[in-house]
């Protein structure tokens, strides 16, 4: 049951981490002005 106990605990912590690092590289709010694809294109 410890080590059942132990593995629960690593995985929870993994999937902690990637939740960070996912919020670290997902998107930020930003000031500059969005342009839509047929714009960008032209």
């Amino acid at each position: 049951m410890n080590t059942f106990l132990r593995n629960i605990g690593i995985w929870l912590v993994i999937g902690l981490v990637m939740l960070m690092l996912f919020n670290l590289v997902g998107p930020r709010e930003s000031n500059e002005r969005e342009i839509s694809f047929s714009e960008f294109i032209s």
